[in-house]
């Protein structure tokens, strides 16, 4: 997992500058560009010229950092421009909102409709970020797609406590699914390597969002990590996901990695800067990364 550029939306409430500052911490972690879109779902009368402030934005952000930040200035007032946006960004970190426009009911939140569509992870901040992670939650099935997802929990923050969470249904429950879960478990955690020794492993009973948010609060994890598969916007309308019953609960920021996901593409990152370029509709201001 490699985590090159940083896409973060704010729309300058306090929750989306929450979401601006981890999205920097996140960037000073991995060494990672920072890029900056404001976004909102109904415009802001009061704020006349939302672009000059993001610049102001990236320039205090890469100065209190240290690293290199780009305010992007074309319009950005739909989810499908941030799902394009996204396309050449290797993580995406927004704020949680909750509400749902009636004229979008059907479509859901603008976290349902941008986890559905972006390819890349999705991390929700839901807290103001003090310091980085100290201990991860990561959600796991006994699926082979959970591999993947402990070494990406792994790699996205190399110094914290790591758990190893599954919860079964109590509906089909025995002494044998539950050993084998315990086993899977374990496994997991040796296929780490010598990370192993900095994660541990608990088994839960009960719906599994539900569970997970228990086992959050009971062990103060600040992050939470799941996995999820693309289904249709009918199927999480009718039933909704585990990251969107999650998040209705939990106090901790919340990871959502697509299975499917994939590393962005710098030949598209360059074709949209040129095109920017071309059409003159507002190229990147860039903040270049500060000597320490």
């Amino acid at each position: 997992m490699t985590i090159r550029s940083v896409l973060a939306l704010t729309d300058f409430s306090a929750q989306g500058e929450q979401a601006l500052d981890r999205a920097a911490l996140v960037a000073v972690e991995h060494g990672a560009e920072l890029r900056i879109m404001y976004f909102v779902d109904v415009p802001n009368p009061n704020l006349r010229d939302p672009f000059e402030r993001l610049a102001q934005r990236a320039q205090q952000l890469a100065r209190r950092h240290g690293i290199s930040v780009e305010a992007v200035s074309r319009p950005s007032d739909t989810v499908d421009r941030v799902v394009e946006e996204s396309a050449c960004a290797d993580l995406l970190v927004i704020d949680h909102r909750h509400h749902r426009i009636l004229m979008r009911f059907w479509q859901g939140s603008t976290f349902d409709q941008l986890v559905r569509r972006c390819q890349c992870p999705v991390l929700v901040v839901t807290r103001e970020p003090s310091s980085r992670y100290r201990r991860v939650l990561v959600a796991v099935d006994v699926s082979d797609e959970s591999r993947e997802l402990v070494r990406y929990a792994c790699a996205f923050d190399v110094e914290s406590e790591l758990e190893l969470f599954h919860s079964q249904s109590t509906l089909h429950e025995t002494m044998e699914s539950r050993r084998h879960a315990e086993e899977r478990l374990v496994r997991l955690s040796e296929s780490l390597g010598p990370t192993r020794y900095r994660v541990r492993t608990s088994v839960g009973h009960g719906d599994p969002s539900r569970q997970t948010f228990v086992q959050q609060q009971a062990t103060g994890a600040d992050l939470v990590v799941v996995g999820k598969n693309r289904v249709s916007t009918l199927a999480d309308f009718l039933f909704g996901g585990f990251a969107q019953r999650l998040l209705s609960w939990a106090t901790s920021d919340v990871l959502v990695v697509p299975h499917d996901h994939r590393t962005s593409s710098r030949a598209a990152a360059n074709l949209r800067i040129k095109a920017e370029l071309g059409d003159g509709r507002g190229a990147f201001s860039v903040v270049q990364r500060k000597t320490l």
